[in-house]
């Protein structure tokens, strides 16, 4: 089988699947995370970038936006470029902040 014909996957933990802090996100959330994901090649290096025009089959851009705000806080991601100015695009890179912060119920009322 040749490289190109490989099936590819998404592969998440199951100590990040059964944290407290992946099952409090909201769909639209992991939905973000796993599009992150998707595009993160390690042979290519660890930024990646996802635009709002790249989701707006599955959410909008104010969704979009509120989700990747949400990632940022909990840990999951962090971003490594920001974008807007002079037509730059955001770059993120996945993260394990998530373990070492913890949701404290204080938190969970900040997100939502």
């Amino acid at each position: 089988m040749s490289r190109k014909d490989r099936e590819l996957f998404i592969q998440i933990y199951h100590s990040m699947y059964d944290s407290k802090e992946w099952r409090f996100l909201k769909w639209y959330s992991k939905l973000a995370y796993l599009r992150i994901k998707r595009k993160y090649n390690p042979n290519k290096g660890e930024q990646v970038s996802v635009s709002y025009r790249e989701m707006k089959d599955e959410m909008s851009q104010a969704t979009f936006g509120k989700e990747i705000r949400e990632l940022l806080k909990i840990g999951f991601i962090e971003v490594v470029q920001k974008g807007g100015l002079y037509r730059k695009k955001n770059f993120y890179i996945l993260s394990y902040r998530w373990k070492s912060l913890g949701l404290s119920p204080l938190t969970m009322v900040d997100i939502h």
